[in-house]
């Protein structure tokens, strides 16, 4: 697999380094079902986006915890929902033709 299409994952060092947060940070978020880890305790591209979103949640609006999960699930919901719309959209352009 070429390194372009390789799924990158992050240490639990290098997402507390890169988004300077603590590890104490990054295990309440894995407690609180916000983010997950994989098996070797490394953090997919996806989960290091979720936790900058949770700290930038925080840190510059104020959100709580509870904030934070509903603005997460929300998120989902929009995106589950963007690409059911896109899946309809193809589906009547492919019965147009």
């Amino acid at each position: 697999m070429s390194d372009a299409h390789r799924i990158r994952r992050m240490t639990r060092r290098e997402v507390q380094t890169l988004l300077d947060v603590t590890e104490g940070y990054l295990l309440e978020l894995e407690r609180e079902a916000l983010i997950r880890c994989d098996d070797e305790g490394c953090y997919l591209e996806s989960q290091v986006e979720r936790v900058r979103l949770c700290r930038t949640l925080q840190d510059e609006l104020g959100v709580n915890m509870a904030g934070v999960e509903v603005v997460l699930h929300l998120l989902e919901r929009m995106d589950a929902e963007r690409q059911q719309f896109r899946e309809v959209l193809d589906w009547l352009r492919k019965s147009i033709r």
